[in-house]
């Protein structure tokens, strides 16, 4: 007969404190991997996001001209600019990196103190990002931005989230944010989006990720349209990326032709090719091809806007034009922070 010992058997060592008893399985080598990868991911992000918060209070600090050898360097718009970016992210810092989230707070409250002294309003108590509803984009930029916000959400910030393609609803859903549709939230705060090109006006071209349809009326839907690029988006002159224009399948060759004529009488030629991937046309979300027309420059966007939205089998186009209200724009040399010329008319009244 065989004979098991129990737990309270005395020569059974007890388990080490916080350590596995002798039930309890080792963690697999492939677990430990994922483990130390995912370790490694959120430090990453943490890193990415307190350089950028930082690097956006120092550029503040410097343009209110208070800090000694920077008077002519004093722009008060551009002061003004950085603390609502630094407001835009201090909600995910204080999930992500808790610790550091006090400092920053304390350095957000100088720059604010100083942009007072320059002649600047006094702050509000407005959050852009704090149990609101916000959008997240598609591109590597906004991917960053959704593993964050998915953490902060499992520290307990509260937000709703209205995504513009399937890949971005996917990665959203794993990470635990609260989705819905704009058919049941059809106003909304606050859109964080990326861009393939932008301008010094703001004007940009979207589309590289074949959602530009669900991006532009989730944009369109949104009190504020916050863009995330690196310095390679930022042109003088949008156009070099190839500019997407959506359409239904049905008489496409007609479409096309209608497409070349009308841009031909702007002066814009270039090649108009059906976008394709792995061999494939490529449809979009909402059943619709793609045409990328590469233009080189487009000199009057606004002109070509207009056009476009004339003529029968085009769904929409990738120029966003009076939508975004702030980018913010990382380099090898700091953060570039654009805002629009002239106000943006909010989704609400």
């Amino acid at each position: 007969m065989s004979a098991t010992r129990g737990p309270s058997d005395p020569n059974v060592p007890p388990p080490e404190p916080g350590g596995a008893g002798p039930a309890e399985e080792q963690m697999s080598e492939e677990e430990l991997r994922a483990a130390y990868e995912a370790e490694i991911k959120k430090i990453r992000i943490e890193h990415v996001l307190l350089e950028q918060v930082v690097t956006l209070i120092n550029m503040g600090m410097r343009r209110t001209g208070l800090v000694p050898g920077t008077e002519r360097e004093r722009d008060p718009e551009q002061v003004r600019i950085a603390i609502e970016a630094v407001r835009v992210l201090l909600p995910l810092v204080e999930q992500a990196a808790p610790p550091q989230a006090g400092p920053i707070r304390d350095a957000l409250s100088q720059l604010q103190l100083a942009y007072v002294r320059i002649g600047g309003a006094a702050p509000s108590a407005e959050q852009h990002v704090d149990d609101g509803i916000d959008q997240v984009g598609v591109d590597d930029q906004q991917a960053v931005v959704v593993e964050l916000l998915g953490a902060a959400v499992r520290q307990g910030l509260e937000i709703v989230g209205v995504p513009t393609s399937e890949a971005t609803r996917r990665q959203a859903a794993g990470l635990g944010i609260k989705l819905t549709t704009l058919d049941e939230c059809p106003e909304l705060d606050l859109t964080i989006d990326g861009a393939d090109e932008l301008d010094f006006e703001l004007r940009l071209i979207k589309g590289g990720g074949g959602a530009l349809l669900r991006e532009k009326i989730v944009a369109a839907s949104s009190n504020k349209m916050l863009v995330i690029a690196d310095s390679s988006k930022k042109v003088a002159r949008l156009g070099a990326f190839p500019l997407p224009v959506e359409v239904v399948p049905f008489g496409l060759a007609s479409t096309q032709r209608r497409l070349t004529r009308a841009c031909a009488a702007l002066g814009l030629t270039g090649p108009i090719g059906l976008r394709m991937r792995e061999g494939r046309v490529f449809v979009t979300d909402g059943g619709h091809f793609l045409l990328d027309c590469a233009f080189g420059a487009i000199p009057e966007a606004e002109r070509l806007a207009a056009a476009l939205e004339g003529i029968p089998g085009i769904v929409d186009h990738g120029l966003f034009l009076g939508l975004a209200s702030l980018a913010i724009v990382g380099g090898p040399h700091g953060v570039d922070l654009l805002t629009s010329p002239a106000p943006i008319t909010p989704a609400r009244s």
